[in-house]
């Protein structure tokens, strides 16, 4: 089951874009404010805001 808000850590994190879903990453960390993922290509993790997922359509969930 995939969600569309409340990630949790080690979900992971997919977007639709031109007619496929493509893999952004992990959830790796959570404050009250933003979610830290990696994703691949990039050394560390990246900090973004939660509403930033939220409103561009992401969706998340663990790997079975």
């Amino acid at each position: 089951m995939y969600r569309i808000k409340n990630f949790k850590i080690d979900d992971e994190i997919y977007m639709h874009k031109e007619d496929q879903w493509r893999y952004c990453g992990k959830i790796v960390a959570m404050t009250d404010e933003c979610y830290g993922m990696r994703i691949p290509g990039i050394k560390g993790i990246v900090m973004t805001r939660k509403g930033v997922f939220e409103d561009q359509g992401y969706i998340g969930g663990k790997k079975c």
